[in-house]
């Protein structure tokens, strides 16, 4: 019989007193030790400045984007345009690309709208039965725009 391999848990958190504290993403300890006066390695202390989240799973930071999600700027590009028949993508398209610096050609904007397009309750647009290629904005989609 060999030893038994101890398990380290965040309740029991150092084999050593100069141990990293971090554990890898598949629950093992970072087996490094930690650099002088610090709790952790080199590696995840320039981890730690670097990401965010729990030292379990490392996240990248995401910066605060300067525009409101994609519901809302086309609920408002289609607002904007105040036409009876709807908005067509192009003119939606121009809009935010005008207002937001959005790429109209962006695989987002084709997700944001597609999925707009395909849902079935809540904020979605619905197309206009008169005029082929203009969408008009659902009760619920209007009330989101008006109190963003």
């Amino acid at each position: 019989m060999g030893r038994k391999k101890q398990v380290y848990t965040p309740e029991n958190p150092q084999k050593s007193k100069n141990q990293c504290l971090c554990h890898t993403r598949n629950g093992k300890r970072c087996s490094r030790n930690a650099k002088e006066g610090e709790s952790y390695c080199y590696q995840h202390s320039f981890e730690k400045e670097n990401f965010s989240g729990d030292c379990d799973h490392w996240t990248r930071k995401v910066a605060k984007s300067s525009h409101p999600s994609y519901t809302i700027m086309i609920g408002r590009a289609i607002e904007a345009e105040k036409n009876p028949k709807g908005s067509t993508r192009y003119y939606i398209k121009k809009y935010l690309q005008t207002n937001y610096r959005i790429d109209p050609t962006s695989q987002i904007l084709k997700n944001a709208f597609s999925k707009l397009l395909n849902a079935e309750e809540g904020p979605r647009l619905i197309p206009s039965a008169r005029s082929k290629g203009h969408y008009r904005l659902s009760k619920e989609l209007k009330a989101l725009v008006k109190d963003d």
